[in-house]
């Protein structure tokens, strides 16, 4: 599985495909726009794989503590939840990552 990303000015969504043309239908599916609509306003490239490991998804729930902690568990004062790497190591299907 691949990771694409789907940049629009500001605003940056990743599909997890096989190949850029499942992640284009997904992602039609997905948004509810055409694809020349995505491919005129949207710039879509293969996500490198050298950077999942500097991808996190965080806990927006989970502040670091005031406490002792261990800082590399937190991201500008979230809880690491995974690396992209680590969430990639298990995906089998095609989505949107939400």
């Amino acid at each position: 599985m691949k990771v694409f990303e789907f940049k629009w000015e500001e605003d940056i969504d990743l599909v997890v495909a096989d190949n850029m043309v499942e992640a284009l239908f997904t992602y039609k599916k997905f948004t509810g726009n055409d694809l020349e609509f995505i491919a005129w306003f949207c710039n879509i490239n293969e996500y490198p794989e050298s950077k999942w490991k500097d991808y996190h998804f965080l806990d927006a729930n989970e502040m670091e503590p005031d406490e002792d902690h261990d800082e590399d568990d937190y991201l500008n004062g979230y809880k690491i939840i995974e690396t992209l790497e680590e969430y990639m190591k298990r995906q089998t299907e095609t989505h949107v990552i939400e």
